[in-house]
């Protein structure tokens, strides 16, 4: 599985929540090492915007005494390496 980006700032419709995070992706399925979350952006600029989730292991567990959870989805538009400005 290749790392497409590391630091990724992704926003997660179904949760209505922003993440960082690590993105992975294998045959069309992309998987997200989640770092932290916020209901606000943390950063001006987006890489993913995940539309449905698939599976997010251990969500509760996310920036708690610095774990990280992961998200599974086949359904994540990439904005590119650069992303895209956050429209506010």
């Amino acid at each position: 599985m290749q790392c497409i980006k590391t630091g990724a700032h992704i926003y997660i419709a179904q949760y209505g929540e922003f993440a960082i995070c690590d993105v992975f992706e294998l045959n069309g399925v992309s998987l997200f090492r989640i770092a932290g979350t916020s209901r606000e952006p943390m950063r001006d600029v987006i890489h993913f915007n995940v539309v449905d989730v698939a599976q997010w292991f251990d969500r509760n567990d996310t920036g708690h005494f610095g774990r990280s959870s992961t998200m599974i989805s086949a359904c994540a538009a990439n904005f590119g390496y650069d992303g895209k400005a956050v429209q506010a």
